[in-house]
This record gives structure tokens, sequence and C-alpha cells, in this order.
């Protein structure tokens, strides 16, 4: 480029200089300029920070820290001893399960009956929630009738820990 249009360049672009400048420092002023515009461009196509978008952030930042949260209460194990109340389910020695919900992700056990186990609170809550239908008959003036009544459907029996579990357990909290 010859002196006069690097002139005219560096005046299109705003530069400003005094007199009559060397060309290799006209040059320099040019290509910094450049720069500048280049990063002021690269910066303008970043977005900016506003408070929707910081609220947005520690929004999703709170949902995150519910869900372990969440997940670590649904996990807390306990010992147990559960029995099916449904005659038809006595003789059957275990059942799966599978419980979630959208915080939790899914935990998927085979709970055992009629003996100690530890399970996780989620598994325990369902099973208490659990419902059978039993069928009472009595005589009502003269005639047998038949009731359908809700039940729960599994009793649940929290077993203390023994000195030995507990030392185990304060041990590896430590």
């Amino acid at each position: 480029m010859t002196y006069d249009e690097l002139k005219q360049k560096a005046t299109d672009l705003g530069v400003e200089f005094k007199g009559q400048i060397a060309k290799v420092e006209l040059e320099a002023l040019i290509a910094a300029k450049e720069e500048e515009i280049m990063m002021a461009e690269k910066e303008a196509q970043y977005e900016k920070p506003t408070e929707e978008s910081k609220a947005a952030v520690k929004a999703e930042v709170s949902e995150a820290s519910k869900k372990v949260n969440a997940r670590q209460n649904a996990m807390l194990m306990k010992k147990v001893k559960i029995t099916p109340l449904d005659e038809r389910m006595r003789s059957i020695p275990s059942e799966y399960f599978s419980v979630g919900n959208r915080h939790i992700g899914f935990i998927t056990k085979v709970v055992r009956f009629n003996e100690p186990t530890w399970e996780p609170q989620i598994i325990l809550d369902t099973l208490r929630e659990k419902q059978m239908v039993i069928q009472e008959s009595s005589t009502v003036n003269g005639k047998e009738v038949t009731r359908k009544k809700l039940t729960e459907a599994y009793a649940i029996m929290e077993i203390p820990l023994t000195a030995e579990e507990k030392e185990q357990l304060e041990g590896s909290r430590k």
C-alpha cells in the first residue's frame, strides 16, 4: 500500500496521528486498530449476563442441589423386616421394586420378606403406600354381607441396630 492509501485507511478507521508519521508507525497503528475492532466484534457476539440470565442460572443450581439432596434422602438405608399382609404373597420370598421420579432417577431393588434387610427410604415409603383390598363378611339383619376394605399391603418393622452395626456405621462416617 502506498503512504497516501495508508493515511486514508487510518482516517477511515479513526486512527489519530499528527503530521508526517513514518510509514512503519502508521502500519502498526492501523494493525492495532484493526485488532481492536476485531476483538470488539467478537466480544459483541458473546451474550452479556442479564438479571434474567443470572436468575436462570441460580434456578438451575438450586434445582441441581435439590436433586442431590432428594437422592441422598431417598437412599438413606434402614434396617427393617417386611412382611406381606396378603395371604397369597406370604409364600413369596422376595419381590422386585423399581421406584423413581425426575429428581432422583430410578432405584431398583429386590426386597426380601420376613427377614431383616437394609432397604432405602424411598422403597420403604413406596411399600407403606401400597394397599390391598380385603373382604369382610358380617351378618346384618340375618343376611350375610360382604364388604370390601382397603388396608395396607405390608407390615414394616424397623429393627434397632446392634452395637457392632453402630460401631461400623460410626467408623465409616469418620
